[in-house]
């Protein structure tokens, strides 16, 4: 009921949305709605196939149509859907399907309508089965949203006109094959990839059942779907392509010719046009080439080589994105794009020049050694006089200089030999006089060496540079003839570094200490020139390792250009010097050393009797320990400075650290001295020293060196008064704390130190440990006190002042438990502590992941999501399902059956009477109420079967109305005589926890239950708690009737169980009425019973004879049973006979049931999942039939018809 109710409510849904779309602008426009035209005359309500075409393939909508798609019926037939009930076997199917209802009027739009499928012996007759369908009227014909049918034996009618045919109309409207519209021939370029669209189709309209292709070795790659074709080809070929349609399987073969178009592109570049494919050659004529790298160009043809990159004569070879010149020739070094010739004692360079007079032209170019046109004339200028000297083993390279144009084109080079020769230039001549230079002509004449002066440098001999430093100098250096020149330098031990930059034509050195360097220079004809120059160094100011810049200039032939210089510090130092260190603020406690480290600093360990980490050094109080608070004044030699009441200024440290030392050097000779601390500094016109001495043990006078010391007026740059140095009274410091804390567990608070002390010195802050709080910590800066509390404890706090005098405070802390679940702290947004409790009732939780809720309560396990039965455990922030349960197989989340040979899976229900009420929930299996109920129902029927071995796991399948019946699956190891006892048992115990189950209603589904009576004349004793089956009494004599029963059946293999209903009293007997049930139906059931008690015996019962029988009443079987329906139908018949109008009805439907016994039915009950089938018996001439269960709804298939495609 609630699965149709969705049903209507979507169905609406969509008829509003489609009603009220704007694609329409006219109610009879159909132009917006895409639909699909069949054209089969056999969908006519006229045309038969259950009489002499019983044999022919019906149609079978399950493969024809497509869900939910729009159709229009066009055929000789007619085009619209009857609204009558059409009889069994007509619209070319077994069973039929007809629309309920009127066809729409233009204004009606899309109107809904249910379909309805002529299913014999179902209710309402006509329209056992149906579906959701819509109608649209579109002026002139009407099309329709049809539904897939669930079943391969029904199918809708259109029309009901009967096509002419001479012949057998069987034959001459049978199904039509499919074929293929397209060209027979189609171009594409060599190692290319295209699609083609498949433009197949199906005479009466129907969807292509598949798509596929002949296998071809000339193509070199072909995928196929539904609607294109994918081919890829390196070569011409041919590929065959096949469609099969969706009724009986008639396929159609087209073949297509692939011609393959060579591709002009080079260095594997791939061919692009507008179209990857054509009929028509002309459209691949204007294409471009896709070049792999590093290839470029229109055809791919240019390559980084083409520019030529590398040194004349030097091979250029292409790697995967760039180009890699070869090594440089015989007495040349480089990396191959420049290489420079090593000059050595026996090379010979003659620097020459020639004339080009016909076949070449002056181009600017010429003038550019980076242009093409340079490097390009260079090349074949270099092979040329190179192939000249071919046979001259005195040759090793030829080298351009540049190019001029005087009217001709005049090349300056350089011919580079390994010794001398008499005429260097006769093999060159020779060349020129024979007219073989290639494509252009040399005159022979022009071929001359060239007079070659030497070089020269015209820079100064002295410069100054900071010590140290590095800088550059340009090479100011010139050539008469105006010839490119190579520089270099001679190697000088006086200076650190010298690099030479050929192509900025610069120096670069970098100086320690004063020194020459000799700068050379060399033009192309080996002659070379050497210039020294002097190098004065200015010692750098900068300390502690920095290193002089200037700012203006680093090098130059004025020392006064340097004087303007900066530091350039190394960390830790800073400064115009670099003077200052981490140690100049001195930020170690008095006499404790301060070591500079690589960014920062370190303080050493502190004085002996004291501890702390050397930046902070406390005194470590004995018993021995004497602290002596004293006091002097300071009367000449230092000025008062408002810096030293501040503890943090560089003034106060530097003063305390010139005090301390003097004060500790007027007791260098006193055994007891151990340090002195200053306190503080006072300005009393004077400035006023308080500090205290610490001494090993008492001293009869401790002040009397220090005094002694004043007197001699030894204390350095001050002077101190000898009357002033003097003891002080000290009284102990004090805490003004509360004494007890609330806050919550396992957090962190601070609290304010509150303490003072009398003399206002500063105080010392610490703690006394103690283990029942976790961690305690002070900071002394900021006098607050750290407290992590796990349980309530206590915590003494303790201060010091300068004369060693303490002060211990303890308080409680009381813990307040944090309420938060699955590791949540608390924490309360105004205070984490307070001396009242009730400032802490508004906490809130900070939850770890993946928990949530006020109190982190809610966890992703809550929801169950994994499968029943299987675990579900919180792990690194997300929720982790545990393996699934034996039998089964899966994620966690989701478990499937495996079904092995042995494998037995006993499907069953039972009802839950008591403990679990009603709730549409049950129907959805993604609800959280249907996952906790089957959550528990299978921990229970687990538990029945705990010490059943052959027991493997159970599955709950779904939830019916009656109470809440579950319908559940057993899966054992093998089988068992009686599978559901343990749980029958467990229900009778009544050990379901909070559900109570109906013991008779456990049972394997399928099963069928005979009632039964009988009369028991002794060994039972009538009493009125027979009438109650909670009694004792009831479930004792119910027990021991049962057991006689089931020891008479023992023996039977269909045979299940037994189980006493109720109980009646009758005149001297006691009428037992029980039930039998069986796995399947059983010819006469009692039969054996009866013969058991022949003798008026059943074990120690005493049975009237003849007294078993079968209640009045039908024997009650399961709607799954095919006697179900032979029961009912026989039912129905006799209340037919009772009422004449309605006899005649009945008579001419089993007429009708009669005449097509060889029709298989489909059964389809009111019930979603149970589908039945009637099937004819072939073992015999009469109308019976036999009933098969169709398996699950989404695998419904043919299960008459053995053998055929479904």
């Amino acid at each position: 009921m609630v699965y149709r109710m969705m049903s209507y409510i979507l169905v609406s849904i969509v008829t509003a949305f489609t009603l009220l779309s704007p694609s329409d602008s006219t109610p009879g426009n159909c132009y917006g709605t895409h639909y699909k035209t069949i054209n089969d005359p056999r969908r006519s309500t006229g045309y038969d196939v259950s009489a002499a075409n019983h044999t022919r393939n019906h149609l079978c909508d399950r493969h024809l149509l497509q869900d939910n798609a729009w159709y229009r019926f066009s055929s000789e037939a007619g085009g619209e859907m009857p609204t009558t009930k059409p009889k069994l076997g007509s619209c070319g199917t077994y069973i039929p399907i007809w629309m309920n209802g009127s066809h729409p009027t233009i204004e009606d739009r899309i109107v809904a309508r249910k379909a309805c499928a002529y299913v014999p012996f179902a209710f309402p007759f006509g329209c056992g089965y149906s579906y959701n369908i819509h109608v649209r009227n579109c002026s002139g014909y009407y099309i329709y949203q049809l539904k897939t049918t669930a079943h391969c034996i029904l199918a809708y009618c259109a029309g009901s006109k009967v096509y002419n045919c001479s012949t057998d109309p069987g034959s001459c409207i049978a199904n039509r094959p499919p074929y293929i519209s397209m060209p027979d021939q189609f171009y594409a370029f060599e190692n290319s990839e295209f699609q083609l669209s498949i433009n197949a189709t199906d005479p009466e309209g129907y969807v292509m059942y598949r798509h596929e292709y002949l296998p071809n070795k000339t193509v070199s790659k072909v995928s196929i779907d539904d609607e294109t074709v994918t081919i890829s080809i390196n070569q011409s070929g041919k590929v065959s392509l096949r469609i099969t349609d969706g009724e009986d399987a008639k396929s159609s073969l087209h073949t297509i010719n692939i011609i393959a178009l060579p591709c002009p592109c080079m260095n594997e570049g791939k061919c692009k046009s507008n179209k990857s494919v054509s009929t028509v050659q002309k459209d691949f004529s204007d294409f471009t080439c896709d070049c792999i790298q590093p290839s470029s160009g229109k055809l791919c043809e240019l390559s980084p080589c083409t520019n030529l990159p590398c040194y004349p004569r030097v091979i250029c070879t292409i790697t995967s994105d760039s180009y890699e010149c070869g090594k440089c020739l015989a007495s040349y070094h480089g990396d191959g794009k420049d290489c420079e010739l090593i000059l050595t004692d026996d090379i010979v360079v003659i620097v020459s020049e020639l004339r080009i007079t016909s076949g070449l032209k002056w181009d600017d170019g010429l003038s550019n050694k980076t242009s093409f046109a340079y490097k390009n004339l260079t090349v074949d200028i270099v092979n040329q006089i190179s192939s000249a000297y071919g046979g001259t083993k005195e040759f090793l390279n030829i080298e351009v200089i540049r190019y001029r144009n005087e009217g001709v084109i005049v090349v300056e080079f350089q011919v580079v030999l390994k010794e001398k020769v008499n005429d260097p230039l006769e093999p060159l001549r020779t060349r020129a006089m024979q007219n073989d230079p290639g494509v252009f002509t040399i005159d022979p004449n022009s071929v001359r060496e060239k007079e070659n002066r030497p070089p020269y440098i015209s820079m100064p001999d002295r410069y100054y540079a900071l010590k140290d430093s590095e800088f550059q100098l340009v090479f100011i250096a010139t050539d008469p003839e105006g010839y490119p020149l190579r520089y270099s330098y001679l190697s000088n031990t006086t200076i650190s570094s010298v690099l030479v930059d050929q192509k900025r034509k610069l120096v670069n050195i970098s100086v320690k200490e004063s020194g020459s360097v000799s700068l050379k220079v060399r033009d192309y004809g080996g002659i070379e020139y050497v210039h020294t120059i002097q190098i004065v160094t200015i010692p750098c100011s900068c300390q502690n390792g920095g290193k002089c810049c200037n700012l203006q200039k680093n090098v130059s032939t004025v020392r006064e250009d340097l004087s303007n210089f900066t530091c350039d510090c190394i960390q830790p130092y800073s400064g115009n010097l670099c003077q200052l260190s981490p140690c100049t603020n001195l930020p170690c406690f008095p006499g404790v050393i301060c070591t500079v480290k690589s960014d920062s600093y370190e303080c050493g360990k502190c004085p002996a009797s004291y501890d702390g980490d050397g930046k902070d050094c406390e005194l470590i109080l004995t018993d021995n320990i004497v602290v002596i608070v004293s006091e002097m004044k300071i009367t000449s030699g230092l000025k008062w400075d408002d810096g030293l009441s501040n503890e943090m200024s560089f003034t106060y440290k530097n003063l305390t650290v010139n005090i301390v030392n003097k004060i500790t050097s007027a007791y260098g000779g006193t055994k007891e001295f151990l340090n002195v601390e200053v306190i503080r500094y006072r300005n009393e016109s004077v400035v006023v020293v308080e500090f205290q001495v610490v001494l090993k043990e008492k001293m009869n006078d401790p002040l009397e060196p220090l005094r002694t010391r004043a007197m001699q007026n030894d204390s350095g740059i001050f002077t101190i008064d000898p009357n002033s140095v003097r003891q002080k009274e000290n009284r102990p410091p004090y805490i003004n704390m509360h004494d007890r804390y609330f806050a919550l567990k396992d957090s962190e608070f601070q609290l304010v130190i509150n303490a003072t002390d009398p003399e206002g010195y500063p105080l010392r802050y610490n703690y006394l440990s103690n283990t029942t709080i976790s961690s305690v910590s002070v900071d002394q800066n900021r006098k607050l006190v750290k407290i992590s509390v796990k349980e309530s404890g206590r915590v003494s706090l303790t201060v010091r002042d300068y004369g060693g005098l303490k002060y211990i405070h303890t308080i409680e802390v009381v813990t307040i438990s944090c309420s938060c679940k699955n590791g949540g702290k608390c924490y309360n947004l105004q205070k984490n502590v307070s001396t009242v409790r009730e400032d802490f009732s508004n906490f809130k939780c900070a939850c770890v992941k993946p928990y949530t809720g006020r109190l982190c309560e809610v966890s992703p396990c809550d929801n169950l999501p994994c499968f029943p039965g299987v675990t579900c455990s919180v792990e690194d922030g997300r929720y982790k399902c545990g393996v699934c349960p034996a039998t089964l197989r899966g994620d966690g989340k989701a478990c499937q059956l495996i079904l092995t040979d042995d494998t037995v899976v006993i499907e069953g229900e039972m009802k839950i009477t008591f403990g679990l009420q009603w709730n549409d929930d049950l129907l959805n299996k993604t609800s959280l109420f249907y996952k906790q109920q089957t959550a528990k129902i299978v921990t229970k029927i687990a538990q029945a079967y705990a010490d059943t071995k052959e027991f493997l796991n159970v599955v709950v399948i779904r939830y019916r109305k009656g109470s809440v019946v579950v319908e559940f699956q057993v899966v054992l190891k093998k089988k068992m005589d009686d599978p559901l006892k343990p749980l029958r048992t467990r229900a009778m115990q009544n050990k379901f926890g909070i559900f109570i189950v109906d013991q008779y209603s456990v049972k394997e589904k399928n099963s069928i239950e005979v009632e039964g009576t009988l009369n028991v004349v002794s060994g039972v004793e009538w009493k009125d708690d027979l009438k109650d089956k909670d009694s004792s009494y009831f479930k004792t004599v119910s027990s021991e009737v049962a057991i006689e029963i089931d020891k008479v059946y023992a023996n039977e293999k269909e045979f299940v169980y037994v189980f006493v209903t109720s109980f009646r009293s009758s005149i001297n007997k006691v009428v037992v009425e029980f039930k039998l049930v069986w796995r399947k139906k059983t010819n006469d059931p009692l039969e054996k019973l009866q013969n058991e008690i022949k003798d008026g015996k059943l074990g120690k019962l005493g049975i009237e004879k003849d007294s078993v029988k079968e209640n009045g009443e039908a024997p009650t079987v399961s709607s799954n049973d095919p006697s179900y329906f032979g029961l009912h139908k026989a039912i129905f018949i006799v209340v037919v006979c009772l009422v004449s109008v309605l006899a005649l009805v009945s008579m001419v439907v089993c007429g009708i049931c009669i005449k097509k016994k060889h029709v298989s039915i489909i059964m389809l009950t009111t019930h979603q999942d149970d589908c039945y089938e009637f099937c004819p018996n072939n073992g015999g001439q009469d109308s019976h039939f036999e009933m098969k269960k169709q398996p699950a709804r989404n695998q419904v298939v043919d299960i008459c018809s053995v053998g055929k495609r479904p």
